[in-house]
């Protein structure tokens, strides 16, 4: 009787372990299906964007009176994208006149979206020296609201040497076979004003 006694609670205590060892087992198994099936969602996309334009606004400044065409590509996975941007006047300099280089990393809480980055601008055809490029690190914020309310700080540690925070409304409105998404924003800056950058952005002479 305690002989059988024992051998009971020994295979209890076996297969009991052994349970444990295969529910863990299955639980790190769909830790791993998990973990791929994100690695697969995490697809990467390219995308460009283009047009042209009467003028060139930067941030609410006219940097360019003369037409432009403007137009950048966007590689992203997941939540990092890297992309270039230029402008090129179609006016009397007729030329490439301004190149960025755009790291950025999104990620969002809910409603809540973040985003922090880096801008390299570059003017190929301004006249040798430190003009020819400057730098921007930037945090973003916004909510998926009705209005999309948005916050945005742009630091520039180069040429510009400034500070710029942007804040936006918007709401998107469906009209048949089109979208209408009115907007508006508010910019401040610190010293030296957006517009003195505009030096740093006009093309050398011929």
């Amino acid at each position: 009787m305690n002989c059988k006694f024992k051998l009971f609670v020994l295979c209890s205590v076996l297969t009991g372990g052994l349970f444990v060892l295969t529910e863990k087992a299955v639980s790190s198994d769909d830790k791993i299906k998990e973990l791929e099936e994100r690695i697969s969602s995490m697809e990467t996309s390219i995308s460009y964007d283009a047009g042209a334009y009467t003028k060139y606004i930067w941030r609410g400044w006219n940097l360019f009176d003369d037409p432009v065409y403007q137009g950048g590509i966007t590689m992203q996975q997941g939540g990092i994208s890297a992309s270039i941007w230029g402008n090129y006047s179609l006016g009397n300099s007729d030329r490439l006149t301004e190149l960025d280089f755009t790291l950025d990393i999104s990620h969002s809480f809910g409603a809540i979206n973040t985003n922090i980055g880096y801008i390299k601008y570059t003017f190929p055809n301004v006249a040798s020296g430190p003009g020819r490029e400057s730098a921007e690190i930037y945090a973003g914020l916004s909510l998926d609201l009705l209005t999309a309310p948005s916050v945005s700080a742009y630091y520039d540690f180069e040429q510009g040497d400034g500070t710029y925070i942007e804040a936006s409304i918007s709401h998107s409105v469906e009209y048949g076979a089109f979208e209408i998404s009115p907007s508006m924003a508010c910019l401040l800056y610190t010293s030296p004003s957006p517009r003195d950058r505009t030096r740093y952005r006009m093309p050398s002479s011929a």
